[in-house]
């Protein structure tokens, strides 16, 4: 993350630790790994990967406060043609690699479905910045020849707004299964639309949100769940 993202989350991570409250102390780790699509407009991205690590602090068996660093990285293909009657003579594919790292911080509301399973709610504001890097293929295929070529960029840091909704499944007495459905307003396209490519294809005009799958186990530190 960047300096003002560490600026930001270091007073507030210092105040879940000193926080005092009649309930019982408990802090909990999540680390999760996932699948992502971003969508919108145009829809040509392809499945994505979501990590993500939280951390917890539970101030009563229905709520807690966390703080969330995680990374996005999704995928973006487009492709032109020229064509002769209805043959393809010279193909332009761009691949794009987005990565969009991120910090949230939110309130997790906590539904008891039975003594094994809760139900959970979380939102919350983040702070994000994107990078994109982009490759372009040209294959003309009267010549045979192919060339790549290479861009990159970056974003400045951005704001948003993150939900989820998700299951917490007991294991073990040090373990729980985590799953979740979530929904990320960082815009990709605020680094692929300011890549250039010097006249080789024309701008892409990207506008998404995402929205992911993902699962991975918690554990609680300092004392038993």
């Amino acid at each position: 993350m960047t300096r003002k993202f560490l600026v930001i989350s270091f007073p507030i991570i210092i105040g879940l630790f000193n926080f005092q409250n009649s309930y019982s102390q408990k802090f909990q780790h999540e680390i999760l790994g996932g699948v992502n699509l971003a969508f919108e407009e145009p829809e040509v991205f392809n499945p994505g990967v979501t990590i993500e690590y939280q951390f917890e602090f539970l101030l009563s068996k229905h709520f807690s406060i966390g703080i969330s660093p995680y990374i996005n990285i999704v995928n973006y293909l487009a492709s032109t043609y020229d064509k002769i009657g209805t043959t393809v003579t010279l193909e332009k594919e761009m691949e794009i690699s987005s990565g969009i790292p991120s910090i949230c911080l939110y309130p997790k509301f906590t539904f008891p479905i039975n003594d094994n399973l809760n139900l959970f709610v979380t939102t919350g504001l983040s702070g994000y910045s994107s990078f994109s890097n982009a490759f372009l293929t040209t294959t003309n295929y009267q010549s045979g020849e192919v060339v790549t070529k290479s861009y990159k960029d970056n974003s400045k840091i951005k704001f948003g707004f993150d939900a989820s909704i998700g299951l917490q499944i007991y294991l073990t007495d040090k373990f729980d299964l985590i799953t979740k459905l979530s929904w990320y307003s960082a815009d990709v396209g605020q680094s692929i639309n300011s890549l250039n490519f010097n006249g080789d294809l024309p701008s892409i005009n990207v506008k998404s949100s995402i929205l992911s799958f993902s699962a991975g186990l918690a554990f609680p530190i300092f004392q038993k769940k």
